[in-house]
């Protein structure tokens, strides 16, 4: 539906079909979690859906000259997006580092998008903390992209509304 809503031309509909598809057969599929190469498969098919998404929800906020419904549903999308995809990536470094985030249990998918929004807002709760280089800099990636992203969608969507005509 993502796809649909902001793309624009056939090969990108075309494309975006084919990582979502891609992304929910790693889903639907059981396979065992012996086989270290599809589990990456099914990560990095998910953040390269997710990515391809959030470039196309910047493009379409970025060429629409006024702000109605749909830009503000596309900008909150977004935000969205990236917090997810942030949760990917923090998911992937787990994976290839165990302990990257000093989680003591076996960590769940959603840990990880708790953790990128708690990190994302700045709010930061400290109950997971990144441990290796990597597991921190993806952290302060989050941190600055979460507040970069409120305030120049936020001034880039006054600027459209106060700029169109009364």
């Amino acid at each position: 539906m993502s796809v649909r809503l902001v793309v624009k031309t056939r090969n990108q509909k075309y494309i975006g079909a084919f990582l979502s598809l891609l992304s929910m057969f790693f889903v639907w599929v059981q396979i065992p979690e012996q086989v270290f190469a599809v589990q990456i498969a099914e990560i990095l098919a998910t953040l390269l859906y997710f990515t391809f998404i959030i470039i196309h929800v910047f493009n379409f906020l970025l060429k629409n000259r006024e702000v109605d419904i749909e830009i503000i549903l596309a900008a909150i999308a977004g935000y969205v997006y990236l917090g997810i995809v942030g949760g990917i990536l923090c998911h992937l470094v787990e994976f290839l580092t165990p302990g990257a985030f000093g989680i003591e249990e076996v960590p769940q998918f959603y840990t990880f998008i708790y953790f990128s929004f708690v990190t994302l807002t700045t709010l930061g709760y400290g109950d997971i903390s990144p441990q290796i280089p990597v597991a921190q800099s993806i952290s302060i990636i989050i941190s600055v992209l979460g507040q970069l992203y409120l305030t120049i969608i936020i001034a880039m969507l006054i600027g459209k509304f106060f700029s169109k005509p009364r």
